[in-house]
């Protein structure tokens, strides 16, 4: 088991601003979850979908290993609201490959998608996203 952080007050202006060339490279969209909720119905079992594809390595201290929560629970839990002051998620074409939410779920990309910086940038995005006010 392994966490990671992302320490952006370390990382360079020049270098935080270079956080979409992953992106590009790769031909990632990204988006506000909010925005795949306007516009896609089946954005609830895109999401679940993702997290079940990541919920077998996800770093997490409980012994029993990580838990990925329920369809019905994980729409009730993202329909309240305050769960996220920031949430993106990463597609190519039609699958969801990654997302990033501040400060509950934190960050997690589709295990074939790893290892491109797309997270990083993710985080990066995530991170330099104001927190809405109360």
């Amino acid at each position: 088991m392994a966490g990671f952080r992302l320490d952006l007050g370390a990382v360079s202006e020049d270098l935080l601003a270079s956080w979409r060339r992953p992106l590009d490279d790769h031909g990632v969209d990204v988006r506000a979850l909010s925005a795949r909720r306007a516009v896609q119905r089946d954005w609830l079992e895109q999401l679940h979908g993702l997290l079940l594809s990541v919920g077998a390595d996800w770093p997490d201290p409980d012994p029993a290993g990580p838990w990925v929560p329920p369809l019905p629970l994980l729409r009730e839990w993202l329909s309240r609201g305050e769960h996220a002051e920031a949430f993106f998620v990463a597609t190519k074409g039609s699958q969801w490959i990654g997302f990033s939410s501040r400060p509950v779920l934190g960050t997690a990309m589709h295990p074939a998608w790893r290892g491109r910086g797309i997270a990083t940038a993710l985080q990066a995005l995530t991170s330099s996203t104001p927190a809405p006010r109360a």
